[in-house]
């Protein structure tokens, strides 16, 4: 089970409509009624064994799925939601039974061999009861996240281990890390208002404060 709760600071309103608004605040049960309009609309059957419910504005999510990455996707996809403070994750994934490990890693393998991010030779899988390691050095954080997410999207991984590390960019000072970042925050449109959050860089560790209007923000 996979638990993770951020509070923000939202304000609710009531109100009924037939279809919710996406961008304005949200009561519990509209709330709730939103989460399940996103997951209809990104993949109907994907998300249809994941049930919702909201108390307080903390979305918890019960159910099944196939696959990590549907699971992952449904924890993102109720935080783009405005007014959740929080998603509690509650989804199971797989079937039940022995997985056959030799199958998932020739299926993982090919996947990162048609992928133009991942370099195949950076990563070594080691496989156990559908759980997979990825270990080695990749040559970027994109490449990292990308070989995370391609073993999510297997049926029958039922977990994923990152034992990789990054051969990047080193000696970059704090300020040339926080003005990027800054930067980056400002282009970004999910960030709905960069100019109040606060951006601390020390020794390569990055600290932000301030006001959000999603968890997913």
């Amino acid at each position: 089970m996979v638990c993770c709760v951020f509070f923000l600071g939202s304000n609710s309103r009531g109100g009924e409509k037939a279809i919710v608004d996406l961008t304005e605040e949200l009561d519990d049960a509209r709330i709730a009624v939103a989460i399940k309009q996103k997951f209809a609309w990104v993949d109907r059957r994907a998300f249809s064994s994941i049930d919702v419910t909201v108390h307080d504005g903390v979305t918890t999510l019960t159910g099944t799925t196939d696959t990590l990455w549907t699971q992952q996707r449904a924890r993102e996809l109720s935080q783009l939601i405005r007014g959740v403070r929080g998603v509690i994750d509650r989804v199971s994934v797989g079937a039940a039974g022995p997985a056959d490990d030799s199958a998932l890693k020739k299926q993982l393998e090919r996947l990162f061999l048609d992928d133009p991010v991942v370099e195949r030779k950076d990563i070594h899988l080691q496989m156990n009861e559908g759980r997979v390691t990825l270990e080695g050095q990749v040559q970027s954080w994109q490449e990292k996240q990308t070989a995370w997410n391609l073993a999510k999207m297997v049926k029958g991984i039922r977990e994923v281990r990152d034992a990789l590390t990054i051969h990047g960019v080193t000696g970059r000072p704090d300020s040339v890390l926080k003005e990027e970042i800054v930067r980056r925050l400002a282009f970004d449109v999910w960030v709905s208002g960069p100019s109040f959050l606060k951006v601390d860089v020390r020794e390569g560790h990055v600290i932000m404060k301030g006001p959000v209007d999603s968890a997913y923000e």
